[in-house]
């Protein structure tokens, strides 16, 4: 899965007192890459370009629900620039720009780690700019420019069955790159990760008093990290997928409708009720909702964290009266699986993701529920 910006731009002029034409400065939000691989580091660049003028300082907001701001990796291009980032805001400061800036295209550069985490919308806009005009005098006001990036969810990143070349597609190429190395012919594979698990989230390791501790050297998970990297994307319309496994999972609420986490269920309730008013009402475009099995369900675990010992994407602004489309909440509870246990008789297996883990409950007993599809 790929994230691919789209950028608007408009560009706009000001009149400096000396009655001379200055290009207005503007912003320009650029990657370093055409597209951005979900849940990875990208590099924005914000771009200050002006005609005739010069630029002493400059701030940039940046919103959106699919970007997080890390850190400024790079200052300003011009010397004795330098670049602020309120990462909790994602509030960007260009100061101390060295004049002139004249040149389109080759104005103050500021890069900005940054992270596109689901589909939606991103924008960067400009707010108080310091000009000079062409004859040195100062030109007032700021430039009042919007730029937006689209993040927009694709497939063409997962494994293709078949696809041995690593040209994303399945030809008759494949097939005689099988038949070279079949006689000993030094031919590059690309072999699609498929049949490994996923790893388990967890980046800490523990001396024997329980203490945390550097892991090189100590062989535990936190240094191995064995398996699948999890990869998630919200699909925007009250559901996640998961990119590796190919399920599609509800999101739930904290507004008191049929998606809210503190709603509880006997084990046949759980589709009586739950499943079938979510195929019924087809839920986010779907009728083929169903309750997970034990292995789905611990799929979603996340051994590094703890209630709930979920990934972000089902755990983020999770407020009073909030919906799927907006928030992912999770109970740090029970949720029943579609799985029954051998015993005790009349249990069934669950996952409690107060601290991960399965364990079994007798199916009259109230747990939460999570719808699950197979999306690919």
């Amino acid at each position: 899965m790929r994230w691919i910006f789209a950028v608007s731009m408009t560009m706009w002029s000001l009149l400096a007192p000396s009655a001379v034409l200055a290009t207005c400065v503007a912003p320009r939000l650029t990657l370093d890459a055409a597209s951005c691989p979900v849940g990875q580091n990208c590099d924005l660049t914000i771009r200050l370009d002006g005609g005739a003028v010069s630029v002493a300082s400059a701030a940039a907001q940046l919103s959106g629900n699919g970007l997080s701001c890390n850190q400024c990796i790079q200052g300003p291009a011009a010397s004795g620039g330098s670049c602020f980032l309120n990462a909790a805001t994602c509030a960007v400061t260009l100061a101390d720009l060295a004049p002139p800036i004249t040149a389109f295209g080759n104005g103050a550069i500021a890069t900005i780690q940054g992270t596109c985490n689901q589909v939606g919308t991103v924008s960067v806009s400009l707010g108080s700019v310091s000009l000079g005009g062409t004859d040195g005098l100062p030109v007032p006001g700021a430039c009042g420019v919007g730029t937006t990036v689209e993040c927009v969810g694709s497939e063409t990143d997962l494994p293709l069955c078949g696809d041995v070349d690593g040209n994303d597609r399945v030809t008759s190429s494949d097939a005689l790159t099988v038949l070279r190395v079949s006689v000993g012919l030094p031919v590059p594979v690309h072999c699609a990760p498929w049949g490994q698990t996923l790893e388990s989230g967890q980046a800490v390791c523990r001396d024997a008093s329980d203490s945390e501790t550097p892991c090189a050297g100590t062989g535990q998970d936190g240094e191995r990290r064995d398996g699948l990297s999890r990869s998630f994307v919200d699909n925007g319309d009250g559901t996640v997928t998961d990119l590796i496994t190919g399920l599609m999972w509800e999101k739930l609420s904290d507004d008191g409708s049929i998606h809210d986490r503190d709603v509880t269920y006997t084990w046949q309730q759980a589709v009586a009720s739950k499943v079938a008013v979510l195929n019924s009402s087809a839920f986010a475009g779907h009728s083929d909702w169903r309750l997970p099995n034990v292995n789905e369900l611990l799929s979603l675990v996340a051994y590094g964290q703890t209630a709930p010992a979920v990934d972000e994407f089902f755990n983020s602004s999770c407020t009073t009266s909030c919906m799927v489309t907006v928030c992912s909440c999770t109970k740090s509870a029970g949720y029943w699986s579609s799985t029954p246990a051998q015993s005790p008789a009349g249990s069934s297996w669950l996952v409690n993701f107060e601290l991960g883990g399965a364990a079994t409950a007798l199916r009259s007993a109230a747990k939460a529920v999570r719808g699950v599809r197979t999306a690919f």
